[in-house]
């Protein structure tokens, strides 16, 4: 996938794409919302935004990025 966005983009990624566990959920959104809105990847006009699905609910809570982009 990596190579794939690269020669689509032209340029290679700012910054490493890692997988690991979490306990605070929404905390983790919150993160990955910053290094995807910080990733050279990521076109500014584009908007992102994060999700946790409550499975006993089945709706999902969206998470405010900290800096609101």
């Amino acid at each position: 996938m990596h190579k794939h966005i690269e020669r689509q983009t032209r340029m290679a990624p700012s910054s490493p794409v890692r997988f690991h566990a979490f306990s605070d959920v929404e905390k983790n959104v919150r993160e990955q919302l910053e290094k995807l809105n910080a990733h050279n990847w990521v076109r500014e006009e584009l908007t992102i935004r994060g999700f946790v699905f409550d499975v006993k609910s089945g709706r999902l809570k969206e998470v405010a990025a900290v800096d609101g982009r």
